[in-house]
């Protein structure tokens, strides 16, 4: 039967290399956005459906879904925007 939460070895198991609770509470609140509870040992709580859908959404914003771009359509670099940003920075 699965729980509704991750049990340690599955929140070290993302949080890896991570040993510390506060790390490994930091950890999850910065890379998958979630609001982390802390049982009364300070190991994270985290639900499984609410990991579930940040990993969905994470997806969506990285572009995982989006579309092959067409043949004709060649993306080319802005050279000279480049070059003016550099120089500005140069100043």
């Amino acid at each position: 039967m699965t729980t509704p939460y991750l049990t340690d070895e599955e929140i070290a198991a993302i949080t890896a290399p991570l040993t510390q609770a506060a790390a490994r509470c930091r950890h999850i609140e910065r890379e998958f956005g979630l609001k982390v509870r802390r049982k009364p040992n300070g190991q994270p709580i985290v639900g499984r459906e609410d990991l579930a859908a940040a990993l969905a959404s994470r997806g969506r914003k990285r572009g995982a879904h989006q579309p092959a771009q067409a043949p004709g359509n060649v993306v080319t670099p802005d050279w000279d925007g480049l070059r003016r940003k550099v120089q500005s920075r140069v100043r």
